[in-house]
């Protein structure tokens, strides 16, 4: 089955810590180039993560983001006595060595606070859980592409079957030609010459199969030409 190496995924997972958006998205490449833009608690998890990623694809530059917004208690968390404790303890011991530091605010401690609510292990299973399935739904898109990628190239391939089909009548005309003119016979070079017959005049319907850019009234005058000349000799 051809898989696309092009492709985009997008969840996010709602939990008592806030919201986790991930993403994975790909591009071509020669081999699988896996990246990362993680928030920094987030950061120690990058290891796993990669060796999540090479072990279901191969190919493709591949861009794993991720964002943390922290929506527990309306934005606003009670901060713990044993946190005060330690934010006391710490602001002491920096005043000591940094005398003109200031002093946390009241709008620090509460995000601190916030930030106390969310456990490593949170962070861990949340993003886990979600680039597991957020990489499902890339194989899957990357398999769609794949899949119209391969529509494509049979219709081309078919395209160029019918071509060579009408090409190979002439072949033998065009050789017999070569050989009134003295030319030794190369048969690429006749198969390449009618395929041009028949893709400048057209097909089976008179119309070009193949959009080459302009042409003036006096190159399909000759291509017409030749044509007759061949159904004619």
């Amino acid at each position: 089955m051809i898989a696309s190496m092009t492709g985009f995924a997008r969840r996010e997972l709602a939990g008592t810590f806030g919201t986790l958006t991930c993403e994975l998205r790909s591009v071509n490449h020669r081999y699988l180039e896996p990246g990362f833009r993680l928030p920094e608690e987030l950061r120690p998890l990058e290891s796993d993560l990669r060796q999540l990623l090479t072990k279901n694809l191969k190919r493709g530059k591949v861009e794993l983001r991720a964002a943390l917004e922290n929506t527990s208690q309306a934005g606003v968390a009670d901060p713990s006595t044993r946190l005060l404790q330690r934010l006391n303890g710490a602001q002491d011991a920096i005043k000591s060595w940094l005398p003109q530091a200031r002093d946390l605010s009241v709008a620090d401690v509460l995000r601190l606070a916030g930030n106390e609510g969310a456990t490593q292990g949170d962070w861990t299973d949340a993003l886990a859980a979600t680039t597991s399935r957020v990489l499902d739904d890339l194989i899957a898109a990357r398999a769609r592409e794949g899949e119209r990628l391969a529509t494509t190239l049979n219709e081309r391939i078919s395209q160029l079957r019918s071509l060579v089909a009408q090409a190979q009548p002439l072949v033998p005309q065009l050789v017999a030609q070569q050989l009134i003119s003295n030319q030794p016979p190369n048969h690429s070079v006749t198969l390449r010459a009618a395929l041009l017959t028949i893709c400048t005049v057209g097909g089976p319907i008179g119309q070009p199969l193949f959009n080459a850019g302009k042409r003036s009234n006096s190159d399909h005058v000759a291509a017409r030409s030749r044509q007759a000349r061949l159904r004619d000799s």
